[in-house]
């Protein structure tokens, strides 16, 4: 009796890892979802598909930063069913928000001037009533 194998399944079996433990093929990769904050302030959601918690926050904090991982939880479901919480910010949003942000500071930097221009004609009004009269 004789078995036709073809090529590409001996080319196969021979690139198989043998090393491999059984653990690998039986836990399957769980989904880990961190909320993160970017480097704009911003807070994200990241996943990442990964063997436990511990390599997870690993590759967060390789990827993020150490001070950037706020959360990191399991999620049950798959990636396929990630609820974002956060709003999606359109640039023109951001632009609005930015320039909301630029005029709240150039009120606040007119205040100061005003108090500023203030407090020195106070000190002129004092330097002049502490002036002898002159006669």
């Amino acid at each position: 009796m004789e078995i036709n194998v073809p090529i590409s399944c001996i080319c196969l079996f021979l690139l198989i890892n043998k090393d491999m433990r059984l653990y690998e093929f039986s836990n399957p990769l769980k989904v880990y979802v961190a909320r993160v904050r970017l480097a704009n302030g911003q807070t994200v959601v990241a996943t990442e598909q990964t063997t436990s918690l511990a390599y997870a926050r690993a590759i967060f904090t390789q990827i993020y930063g150490d001070k950037n991982v706020l959360l990191i939880q399991e999620h049950a479901k798959g990636i396929t069913e990630i609820e974002e919480t956060e709003k999606v910010v359109s640039p023109q949003d951001q632009q609005v928000k930015a320039m909301a942000q630029q005029a709240k500071q150039m009120n606040q930097q007119a205040k100061m001037m005003k108090a500023k221009q203030s407090v020195s004609k106070a000190k002129m009004n004092l330097q002049n009533a502490s002036q002898p009269l002159k006669v």
